[in-house]
């Protein structure tokens, strides 16, 4: 009975999508002119919204290619988007590489919100919550503003590329040590 449990709870984790993961409040305005160390800007929907709105108002970035067209910014309502990212939709690369999005800045009020997205989502939604304005409420969406890296390296590749040299040595040394005897 506990093993058939554990492995209903291992595939309801499996079954469960996900989108933007871990989310940081901080104060001030998200900087898409310059961007993060290790996360470039790409676009950023320059306008809040209500249900029903799609965002058109958009700043390209200062990276190579033009990433406005390849965003959808949709409003469920003044403070919460679904968005979406087409990498085919990105143009004039001009043999640069391809970002796609780590992180998404949600600015609302004094602060914006900074989510980290998982390697190779390309849709999600993100929003205002837990972010205080002025008055003690939910701050709507200002802008938001899309960051990002080129597409990490595989790990599995990695990691058997790793153990393989490691058994490599392992044999060496199991050799080296026959040979003494």
């Amino acid at each position: 009975m506990r093993v058939r449990n554990v492995l209903s709870a291992g595939l309801l984790v499996l079954l469960v999508p996900f989108s933007a993961a871990a989310a940081v409040i901080v104060p001030g305005n998200d900087p898409f002119a310059i961007g993060y160390p290790d996360a470039a800007p790409l676009a950023k929907c320059d306008e809040g919204g209500a249900a029903g709105d799609l965002c058109d108002d958009w700043e390209d970035s200062a990276s190579p290619g033009d990433y406005t067209a390849a965003f959808t910014v949709s409003f469920l309502d003044a403070f919460t988007v679904d968005w979406s990212f087409d990498p085919g939709a990105v143009t004039g690369l001009g043999g640069a590489e391809l970002l796609f999005p780590t992180r998404i800045a949600v600015k609302g009020a004094q602060a914006h919100k900074l989510y980290e997205i998982a390697a190779g989502t390309l849709s999600g939604q993100v929003g205002t919550a837990g972010l205080i304005n002025n008055g003690g409420n939910r701050p709507a969406i200002s802008h938001v503003s899309f960051y990002g890296a080129p597409a990490p390296i595989p790990l599995p590749a990695a990691g058997w590329l790793l153990l393989a040299g490691l058994a490599g040595m392992a044999g060496l040394r199991r050799a080296r040590g026959a040979r003494r005897i």
